[in-house]
């Protein structure tokens, strides 16, 4: 028996291309979503901790050891904006998943920003290069 293929015509109703195969099929467009955020819009520790289900001294330890630049507001408490909740959260997800202390983590998100600069500069040599 062959493996069969069909790709029909897109209808607007559809939310995904069928396709049926006995084997991988790369598709050459994709659906992107995303969530608009207000990068001026600032969190408290106390929020970011009730919110996100983060405990205080583990913020506190990773604060500590350099995870970000810390913003205070004229009250004197800690708030942070969009791109440090980014931060948090993935140094916080890397901390639970995979159960590295908090120097490990600093260090694994510096390698992990390394890599996307460079990534950024080979994108940039390519473009260069390829104009």
């Amino acid at each position: 028996m062959q493996p069969w293929n069909y790709i029909v015509p897109w209808q607007k109703k559809w939310h995904l291309i069928p396709v049926k195969t006995w084997r991988f099929v790369m598709v050459k467009y994709a659906m992107l979503t995303g969530v608009m955020v207000d990068e001026t819009m600032q969190i408290s520790f106390l929020e970011l901790c009730r919110q996100h289900d983060i405990s205080e001294d583990i913020l506190l330890e990773m604060l500590e050891h350099g995870l970000i630049s810390e913003i205070t507001n004229p009250n004197k408490q800690l708030v942070f904006d969009q791109v440090h909740l980014k931060r948090i959260l993935s140094a916080h997800r890397i901390h639970i998943d995979l159960g590295i202390n908090s120097p490990g983590v600093i260090l694994a998100l510096e390698l992990k920003d390394e890599l996307e600069h460079l990534r950024r500069q080979l994108d940039i040599l390519q473009r260069h290069i390829h104009s």
